[in-house]
């Protein structure tokens, strides 16, 4: 298998890096705005957000679906 940024470059090429967000509950997934400035989603301020296990599962589904 590949390693975890291979997977994930191909991950964020599909457009599917949110499936694999350890916030992905109670995320709206866009940046709001509010009186006082943008609201940005609590992925934007973690150094790293990605479920390990998630990303090997998202990786696979995206492979599988190719074929």
């Amino acid at each position: 298998m590949k390693d975890f940024k291979q997977m994930l470059n191909v991950i964020e090429e599909h457009e599917r890096a949110c499936e694999c967000c350890i916030y992905n509950d109670g995320c709206n997934k866009e940046v709001s705005g509010s009186p006082n400035g943008p609201i940005y989603p609590p992925c934007c301020d973690a150094d790293t957000c990605f479920d390990e296990e998630l990303v090997k599962e998202v990786y696979k589904n995206i492979k599988s679906e190719e074929k």
